[in-house]
């Protein structure tokens, strides 16, 4: 390989070296209020030279949750959690306070925001449903949501079988159920101010007759949900 050759395929190869794209990190701390991480990067940086180079703790990274402008879903971080560190192009100290960027940097280390996950064959979830959408703590109660089916305050090997109340229908049903027993207690009243005694009594079947009706038609009202189910 010529001079010119070798020299530019040394230049090549620090430029590529000089580019952060991406790396796995360690959480170090997190603040909440600030959505802020301090992260060490899990990985050496090869050297021109061939050595390796342990990266120091970043601080102050922006943690980068799902969401848009007015929906968000947010949870903690503890220490030793895993995030992936992005490096930006450019320096986002202008982007992320909001004002005109000044800096002239490039793939620095400070310049990334992390994404909360990627985990080891060491730190994989020990708890996994391939034929659903799970939100929870691991070892703890959550939401499962499966095809036609949500089940709330399941663990990972249990399954929700009461069914969730609906309700606006439960109320209508309960308010027809009650009014159908005061139209017969008001018959029997009625009837026994007309003469007591065999009529009465008569009275009194009618309203176990109504009774018993208006429970059928209580326990076939559709208030229960057929989708959602709570343990």
């Amino acid at each position: 390989m010529s001079t010119l050759q070798t020299l530019l395929a040394t230049v090549s190869d620090q430029s590529a070296r000089s580019v952060r794209v991406c790396m796995p990190a360690t959480v170090e701390s997190f603040d909440g209020p600030s959505q802020t991480c301090s992260a060490k990067p899990s990985l050496t940086e090869l050297a021109s030279d061939g050595s390796r180079t342990t990266l120091p703790v970043v601080t102050g990274i922006p943690v980068m949750f799902p969401g848009s402008a007015s929906f968000g879903l947010t949870f903690p971080l503890a220490k030793g959690d895993n995030v992936l560190l992005v490096f930006a192009d450019s320096c986002i100290d202008g982007w992320y306070a909001g004002v005109s960027n000044t800096n002239t940097r490039t793939h620095h280390l400070s310049d990334c925001y992390a994404i909360p996950g990627g985990r080891t064959t060491a730190s994989k979830l020990s708890e996994f449903k391939t034929d659903s959408t799970v939100l929870g703590k691991q070892g703890d109660t959550g939401v499962r949501v499966s095809a036609g089916k949500v089940e709330l305050g399941v663990t990972h090997s249990e399954s929700a079988t009461e069914a969730s109340v609906l309700g606006n229908a439960q109320r209508t049903a309960f308010d027809s159920f009650v009014n159908s027993l005061k139209t017969a207690l008001n018959t029997v009243l009625a009837t026994g101010s007309n003469g007591g005694g065999p009529v009465v009594f008569a009275g009194l079947v009618a309203l176990g007759v109504a009774i018993d009706a208006a429970k059928s038609t209580y326990d076939s009202a559709q208030f229960l949900s057929t989708k959602v189910k709570v343990k």
